[in-house]
């Protein structure tokens, strides 16, 4: 599994880079860093953020006691960690794509971010913020990441 993993991030890194010379792969991550991608890193509270947003979808649409389920051997707990971690790459690496195009956010695109922000934290608990670490830029830096990505994506099809 973990040579998998491995291979992914690999051939992630090689689309990122177009097959050039910046390849870097590192095992020197700190401990609340997850992936680092680039010399960017991607952290611990950031991806407790969507696997909090992921867990709550989840509970709301099949319950509570969800967690306590298996399938096929695989507990739908472990089963979601490695899906929020395999799209994080891919929008992480997509981002840094559009990032090396130029592509930047809007005045009005970081507004609308910026409102998103307000209204989740207002529903959060400072105590449960804390606990999972989750700030606002946080929550900012999350909302970038999609949205550059549709972008990027939608560059692309244009150009062929």
């Amino acid at each position: 599994m973990k040579r998998k993993q491995v291979m992914i991030l690999f051939m992630t890194a090689l689309l990122l880079t177009g097959c050039g010379k910046d390849i870097k792969l590192t095992t020197g991550l700190a401990k609340n860093e997850i992936f680092k991608i680039q010399g960017e890193t991607e952290e611990l509270a950031e991806v407790t953020l969507v696997l909090v947003n992921e867990k709550n979808s989840y509970e709301n649409s099949l319950g509570q006691d969800i967690w306590n389920r298996t399938f096929d051997g695989i507990s739908l707990e472990n089963e979601i960690k490695e899906k929020v971690k395999k799209q994080l790459i891919e929008l992480f690496v997509i981002h840094q794509m559009a990032k090396k195009d130029g592509m930047t956010l809007s005045d009005g695109d970081k507004e609308q971010i910026g409102q998103a922000a307000d209204t989740y934290f207002a529903e959060i608990p400072d105590e449960e913020r804390q606990k999972l670490g989750i700030t606002r830029d946080i929550f900012m830096k999350n909302c970038t990441l999609p949205i550059c990505t549709m972008r990027r994506r939608q560059k692309m099809r244009e150009r062929r």
